[in-house]
């Protein structure tokens, strides 16, 4: 009988979880989703070393400590080297600028994907949104998963990711309690479209 409600409860979890892939309670933040500079920093630290170095290279060829990062107005300029690097907006996050090595293959995959055309550059993407947002509690919500993409009209496509509750198992049992963080991210430039934690 226990193992029945165990079951039956691990079905209602994973059907609200599925309604929170198209729910109306992602939010933004008052002040946007960057809005300061270390963020900015992380993030374009995890564009740079996921777009063009960690399939050559196994390991970061651009160091956090490396980036310069500058407020523009409205937007962030990042530079290494004394080079301009990257331009994000602070709202959101979406990326106006990437500096590109002509040759390079990751150009082609930006020009036909999108900014965020890798599963684990959305995954870091979040990660940095959410530790920002929610602490290093979010740490304990791993691993990150995608839900999936959706096309949203001019938006293009959306890709969607949650955290996970740890499993606790008890007498045989796997039970899950509390809330997992939630995050919309555009492929297209980066745009952070909405966050939300559930309960």
């Amino acid at each position: 009988m226990m193992k029945k409600i165990g079951f039956v409860l691990g079905l209602m979890v994973c059907s609200m979880q599925g309604f929170a892939y198209y729910a109306n309670d992602y939010v933004v933040p008052k002040e946007g989703f960057v809005p300061r500079a270390e963020i900015v920093q992380a993030l374009a630290h995890a564009y740079l070393n996921h777009l063009y170095f960690s399939d050559y290279y196994q390991q970061n060829m651009v160091e956090l400590d490396d980036l310069v990062v500058k407020s523009k107005g409205d937007t962030w300029a990042v530079s290494h080297q004394d080079r301009l690097v990257m331009r994000l907006r602070k709202d959101n996050g979406a990326v106006l600028f990437i500096a590109t090595f002509e040759t390079h293959r990751v150009r082609a995959d930006v020009e036909r994907e999108g900014m965020v055309f890798s599963e684990s550059l959305a995954l870091a993407i979040a990660k940095i949104i959410w530790l920002d947002i929610y602490g290093k509690e979010v740490l304990e919500k791993m691993p990150y998963r995608l839900l999936g993409k959706e096309i949203s009209g001019e938006s293009g496509k959306i890709w969607f990711i949650e955290g996970t509750l740890p499993e606790v198992k008890r007498d045989g049992i796997i039970l899950s309690s509390g809330g997992v963080p939630y995050l919309k991210v555009r492929q297209r430039d980066g745009a952070i479209l909405g966050v939300f934690h559930d309960e």
